[in-house]
């Protein structure tokens, strides 16, 4: 057994804390997080420096709150000036992977520049960089991570590696992923569908079978690893494929926690928010929904919780397979939570 432990990091996006059954959610099914939870230490007070994507994944990074790396909202990029955990871990001679999401530099170039005009050192994970064909891999190493196996975006909008390996097996992939391909929920719930991707090309699954091929390759070599696995899910919109699309009626689902009169109590912005639809980072559609559509929305995010779980489990089974599980450290988290309706707020 190697005398520095394996770390294994797996990260989802935007998952509340009480979407999970270990934290006594009653309906929503995660066997495999409650794996996790019931080997070891679950941690019941914990908050996020900034609940936005690439605020809190800087975080994580680099163990400073935003003040002390700067990215103060989502279009801020981390400076490679900024020390990083994994550059750490990687001059003391672990092997670092990251795989899926990262999110530590802007999805979006400035408005106005032409994609051809940007330094693609300083935009590696924007998406016009990758649809133009200009960035083909993220740079090595990055961050820290001496290799990304790339998966940006979410629901209808993914670009990166995982986008390119999508079309390989599906020339219509693109087509596929798009709301107008698959099937609308009853209430017209926003940014909410049914998925016609099937399930063995959905990001989820990419996301574990890479990491599982990096664990079966792991076994091998002597250096320990830090292996950072990254769901985009259950990041809205808010649309898994099928099973998971049907696994829990809207009806089971409780309403989110709110009460009337809330907004006039709360600062003026937030009644901006659900009445006016007002554009902020990480919201662009209004807020206003009635009770069902707010049960679509949270029973389509319960299937997407569930389908990662699924693929979750196949990761632990395969650290066990190889014989790295009992000297691996695994770590379950997401980096930021969603309104889901409470407060009479989403996302």
């Amino acid at each position: 057994m190697n005398e520095r432990p394996n770390f294994l990091c797996i990260i989802t996006d935007q998952q509340r804390a009480d979407h999970l059954g270990c934290a006594g959610n009653s309906v929503l099914q995660t066997p495999n997080i409650n794996r996790i939870a019931s080997q070891g230490v679950r941690f019941e007070n914990a908050f996020v420096s900034n609940p936005l994507c690439m605020p809190a994944r800087a975080t994580l990074f680099t163990g400073r709150n935003p003040r002390g790396h700067h990215v103060r909202t989502n279009g801020i990029p981390l400076s490679y000036d900024v020390p990083t955990m994994t550059e750490a871990l990687r001059q003391s001679g672990y092997r670092t992977r990251g795989i899926g999401k990262m999110h530590l530099r802007p999805f979006r170039i400035p408005n106005g520049m032409k994609p051809e005009e940007v330094d693609p050192s300083e935009f590696p994970e924007s998406k016009e960089l990758w649809d133009n064909e200009l960035i083909k891999e993220l740079p090595s190493p990055y961050l820290g991570l001496e290799k990304v196996e790339f998966a940006g975006g979410h629901g209808s909008y993914h670009f990166g590696e995982y986008l390119s390996w999508l079309l390989k097996q599906e020339p219509q992939g693109k087509e596929l992923l798009q709301a107008a391909a698959g099937t609308p929920m009853p209430n017209r719930a926003e940014q909410a569908w049914k998925s016609a991707l099937p399930e063995e090309l959905h990001c989820s699954k990419w996301v574990a079978d890479h990491t599982i091929a990096f664990l079966k390759g792991a076994a091998t070599q002597a250096n320990p690893f830090f292996l950072w696995c990254s769901f985009p899910d259950p990041h809205h919109p808010y649309c898994p494929p099928a099973p998971w699309c049907d696994m829990y009626e809207p009806g089971s689902i409780p309403l989110p926690v709110r009460r009337e009169g809330e907004l006039e109590n709360l600062p003026p912005h937030f009644k901006k928010i659900y009445e006016e639809g007002i554009k902020l980072s990480g919201r662009v559609a209004p807020t206003r929904m009635s009770d069902k559509q707010l049960r679509e929305i949270m029973a389509l995010t319960f299937g997407m919780v569930s389908l990662l779980d699924y693929h979750l489990g196949r990761v632990l089974d395969a650290l066990e397979e190889v014989g790295l599980h009992e000297n691996t450290v695994v770590v379950f988290m997401s980096d930021h939570g969603d309104m889901m309706g409470d407060h009479w707020l989403l996302n």
